[in-house]
């Protein structure tokens, strides 16, 4: 459930759509693709499906990690701290 986490992350610091994107490309380019071969043409049905659903949420747990490693938090922090003194409405945090 680590991919969870680091969703909660990526919204925390106002990045909802870097999460909607990473869900599409996770589940919709890798995690369908993965579930429907295994299910279908490897005739492994559900226990291929729930393969699929795995893939996805690892390749989602991959992706969320090397963003949320490569953010520069001071710079967050900075940005974050601007936004509440001086009372900015639509901050970029």
């Amino acid at each position: 459930m680590l991919y969870i986490l680091l969703l909660g992350v990526a919204r925390g610091c106002g990045w909802q759509h870097i999460g909607v994107y990473v869900n599409l490309g996770a589940f919709y380019l890798c995690g369908i693709p993965v579930a429907a071969s295994l299910a279908f043409l490897a005739k492994m049905r559900g226990k291929g499906l729930w393969i699929g659903v795995q893939v996805g949420a690892f390749v989602q747990c991959i992706l969320l990690s090397t963003i949320t490693s490569c953010i520069d938090w001071e710079q967050q922090v900075y940005i974050t701290i601007s936004c509440l003194v001086l009372n900015i409405d639509e901050c970029p945090c």
